[in-house]
């Protein structure tokens, strides 16, 4: 349960998506109290990035496959079933991850952010994090976008939704396992911030458990945020 006065959100999937979004599993952790630092450097964060690319690198070093991870394979299984080619469209996941192999820095946005993109190296799913003073209403919806499905996104531009896997509140989509939306981003007056893990079902639970257990960790230590409730969602 959510304490305090931080909202809970439901999750919930479009019946009309259903079939095709089978086999998507969603952690997701409500923080309250959170302080975002904007700051290009944070010792915690940093070993955090290092630790995460450092590992990515053993992993998938000396030509071993990345697409046979079983997190980011099934990503991609999940990406071809809604109708998105994962070759032309990477997985965030596994877009930081191919980054890192080829040594180009991360970009450094705040403290939150920086974590998320640290944890997704770390499993190689992709991770979204949003304000939730920003949400509408308290239910997220996930669906795969139909024609003409378009959003703005952090920068302002316009996002295709098309063919893809989203997260909706009553206001419209605010992201999703490509890129989120400048509504709901986390800025340096977020206070709430609720994170969405998009794991497929086909991989372990464990290692679902395992990163939702270290960011908030980890998202306690660096933030000072406190996890008010967490939970799995997963669509059969």
């Amino acid at each position: 349960m959510a304490e305090g006065n931080m909202r809970m959100m439901n999750l919930r999937v479009d019946p009309a998506s259903q079939a095709k979004l089978k086999g998507l599993t969603m952690g997701y952790i409500g923080f309250s109290g959170v302080n975002v630092q904007v700051v290009k450097t944070h010792p915690l964060v940093d070993e955090a990035i290092r630790s995460a690319s450092k590992g990515a690198t053993k992993k998938f070093g000396e030509g071993r496959a990345i697409h046979e991870d079983p997190v980011i394979k099934g990503i991609r299984v999940l990406f071809s079933q809604v109708g998105l080619d994962p070759t032309k469209n990477d997985p965030s996941g596994e877009a930081l991850i191919k980054r890192v192999l080829k040594g180009q820095p991360l970009y450094r946005i705040n403290t939150v952010v920086d974590l998320n993109n640290a944890e997704s190296i770390r499993t190689g799913a992709p991770f979204g994090v949003y304000d939730v003073d920003n949400f509408q209403g308290d239910t997220i919806t996930f669906s795969v976008g139909g024609s003409g499905a378009t959003y703005a996104g952090i920068g302002g531009q316009k996002m295709n939704g098309e063919k893809r896997i989203l997260s909706s509140d009553e206001l419209g989509i605010f992201g999703g396992p490509t890129a989120d939306s400048g509504r709901t981003c986390i800025t340096a007056a977020t206070k709430s911030v609720l994170m969405l893990i998009y794991f497929p079902t086909s991989a372990s639970p464990a290692i679902l458990e395992d990163a939702m257990a270290h960011t908030i960790g980890l998202m306690e230590k660096v933030t000072s945020g406190k996890a008010e409730y967490q939970g799995v969602f997963s669509i059969s």
